[in-house]
């Protein structure tokens, strides 16, 4: 029997396949439509977000081209031009905290009185009032939201700087936590990781970091225990499984650690010396992950590492280096968009006129995939196949297959030639049906299963010159089979093309 994900031919990635070599990608920092986002003397970027439309949504405290407000809350750029989201906060609001949600709403959270505020982009209508700052704000895998910073109560119910939003009610995780949170993480497995200045997480021992389950607390080891007057803000996870935090903190188990530091799935690591800004461990408040696994910081730091990296670095896994030539002002918010753009939100870089307090890192080879149609139906529906992970050098490219037929072996073809004209599979196959077309050489062969009527393909691509704008393509072909294992259909998926993109 084949077994699934089984690679057929000798080639698994795309490197005996690729063109003469190009120039490697260069990154660099890029105007948002010739402005940024102007900022008062004293302002600050807190949040930033990528909205369910690609648009760049940004929260704190700001001066819009064209609005006459001094400090309106949320702005948003849509690729032409800066505008004010939905107007003026309810009475009392300031953005500290900011969600795009995956229906298209922005969600934000106060700083000063607690309230929480949802736009679809005419105003915003409160969700409620925690009575204190949300400094942070997730939504769940199922469309709830999570609120977390300095709140005791939500909605009336007891609720320790942590609390669940279900579009009714609000409810407690467990006990909470028995100090501030400044920020969390939803892991690919939909625990949530919260990190701040607390001891315990439900009641139990948590130095800093916990995870929730969705039933119960549980520590990350001995976490990051802190001195007095230091926090941990943000966590992201790599994709390899490690957990990477970043705040204020000097230490971890009594080894410099400079205000990052590394859970490997069993114990702490420091992270290459860490951060600094003269002497002394800086604040570190931006933290992306790249899809090559790259971590990017932001913060009030001046070197990495040993290294000079004004307020902006990245890791590799071995050694720090700046982004670019760095920032001149502290950055406090960083997030990796899908089309592999950097956003950074910094405090305003005085220097410049209108003071810029929004910045983009782009590269010129980015990775792309659109759809070429040309597939068939099955008994499971239409064979779609879409792109879950964009095809990045030094990353894996993964595709979903759904409205598979079920049971099935699925083959999934990946090559830089599409077949023009369509081979029909009927040429070749008694049971293939009618319509249904071979549209990808069959140069790299993936066999796959499909028992729900979905299957997931994935490819590595190596991190060569070659690979950047590199474009090929990508179709599932599902040989439906009955109890006995006998075949006795076989249709197509339509074809994908993609271009690989470098960081």
């Amino acid at each position: 029997m084949l077994r699934p994900g089984l690679v057929l031919l000798a080639s698994s990635t795309l490197g005996g396949l690729l063109p003469t070599a190009v120039a490697q990608c260069a990154g660099s920092y890029v105007p948002i439509g010739g402005l940024a986002a102007y900022a008062p003397p004293g302002a600050i970027v807190h949040e930033v977000a990528v909205a369910a439309n690609g648009d760049l949504v940004v929260a704190g405290l700001l001066n819009v081209p064209g609005f006459s407000t001094i400090a309106p809350p949320v702005a948003r750029w849509d690729g032409v031009a800066w505008s004010v989201l939905g107007g003026a906060l309810p009475p009392g609001g300031l953005a500290r905290s900011l969600v795009a949600a995956a229906n298209g709403d922005i969600v934000v959270g106060s700083g000063n009185d607690g309230v929480l505020a949802r736009s679809s982009g005419a105003g915003w209508s409160t969700v409620t009032s925690l009575g204190s700052a949300v400094i942070d704000l997730v939504e769940m895998p199922n469309g709830d939201l999570v609120a977390c910073g300095t709140f005791t109560v939500a909605g009336g119910v007891a609720a320790n700087n942590i609390a669940r939003w279900n579009g009714i009610t609000w409810a407690p995780l467990g006990s909470g936590l028995d100090g501030p949170a400044y920020g969390m993480l939803v892991l690919p497995n939909g625990d949530l990781v919260a990190v701040g200045a607390f001891t315990s997480a439900g009641g139990a021992a948590a130095n800093s970091v916990a995870r929730w389950d969705g039933t119960s607390w549980s520590p990350f080891g001995g976490g990051i225990p802190l001195a007095a007057g230091e926090s941990v803000f943000r966590a992201a996870s790599a994709p390899n499984g490690d957990l990477y935090v970043v705040g204020r903190f000097a230490q971890l188990g009594g080894v410099p650690a400079n205000s990052i530091a590394r859970w490997d799935g069993s114990a702490w690591q420091t992270v290459g010396g860490g951060l600094q800004s003269g002497t002394s461990a800086a604040g570190v408040s931006g933290l992306a992950v790249q899809p090559n696994g790259r971590v990017v910081v932001g913060g009030g730091f001046t070197t990495a590492g040993g290294v000079a990296a004004p307020h902006v670095a990245v890791w590799d896994g071995s050694t720090w280096a700046p982004l670019g030539a760095g920032l001149p002002a502290s950055v406090n918010a960083l997030v990796s968009a899908a089309n592999g753009d950097l956003v950074l939100g910094s405090q305003p870089v005085l220097t410049s006129f209108p003071p810029v307090a929004v910045h983009v890192w782009r590269t010129p080879c980015p990775a792309s995939s659109s759809d070429q149609g040309g597939g068939c139906a099955g008994s499971g529906g239409a064979n779609q196949l879409t792109t879950t992970a964009l095809p990045w050098a030094e990353a894996t490219f993964r595709a979903q297959g759904t409205g598979l037929p079920a049971p099935a072996i699925v083959v999934a073809l990946t090559s830089v030639t599409a077949i023009a004209p369509p081979f029909p599979l009927t040429a070749v196959f008694a049971q293939a049906v009618p319509g249904c077309n071979l549209l990808v050489a069959p140069d790299i062969v993936q066999v796959l299963a499909s028992l729900n009527g979905t299957a997931e393909s994935s490819l590595f691509l190596s991190n060569v010159p070659a690979i950047a704008g590199l474009v090929f393509y990508h179709q599932m072909v599902p040989f439906e089979v009955d109890a006995l294992g006998n075949v006795v259909a076989i249709t197509a998926s339509n074809v994908l093309q993609l271009t690989a993109g470098q960081l």
